[in-house]
């Protein structure tokens, strides 16, 4: 399975995690980086990956679907760092906001079939109501994280910030999961 990692960060020193998360990948020309964000237009998109130096490599918009109006942000994507690239800036994009770092989900995969595996997956966590299979289909249980891990994450990484305790007020709680059977990241 995958060993989880949870430690307490100052938000000063937020970028560092991916920093170094970035030139490990970099080092490695079959790893490869990608980040889940959540937004209000697709320009934000193009502004992000314009201004952070990754790809655009898929998007589902939720505004034409039934509940669509729901969503505050109804658009989701996900998009690759080049991390061989110097103008590749995932930690930036990753926390050009407090909100944007609080709903985003980066991902490591040395699986070039790993987007394709990982969009119904992300789509599902973001809206189960929206869901367009038959009930068989339907997952019972879900766990986004087990369910990135078997479809091919070598490790994913999120912050919050709940549950912060006395004196923490300017920390981020970060997690990282490892998937256990792939031991290259170490």
């Amino acid at each position: 399975m995958y060993s989880t990692y949870e430690f307490w960060r100052k938000k000063r020193d937020e970028k560092n995690m991916l920093t170094v998360l970035r030139h490990q990948v970099a080092q490695d020309t079959s790893l490869h980086l990608y980040i889940f964000f959540k937004f209000e237009t697709l320009q934000k998109f193009s502004d992000m990956t314009r201004q952070h130096g990754c790809t655009l490599l898929w998007h589902w918009d939720f505004t034409d679907t039934p509940l669509g109006f729901l969503f505050q942000k109804p658009i989701i994507g996900l998009v690759e760092f080049d991390c061989s690239d110097p103008k590749s800036d995932p930690a930036g994009a990753f926390f050009q906001s407090f909100f944007t770092a609080l709903e985003s989900r980066v991902m490591v995969s040395d699986d070039p079939t790993f987007p394709d595996k990982a969009k119904p997956l992300l789509a599902y966590d973001y809206s189960p109501a929206t869901f367009m299979g038959t009930e068989e289909e339907k997952p019972k249980t879900f766990n986004i994280t087990d369910e990135l891990m078997n479809v091919g994450a070598l490790l994913t990484y999120r912050v919050e910030i709940y549950d912060q305790p006395v004196g923490k007020a300017n920390y981020w709680m970060e997690f990282l999961c490892v998937n256990d059977s792939r031991d290259e990241l170490y």
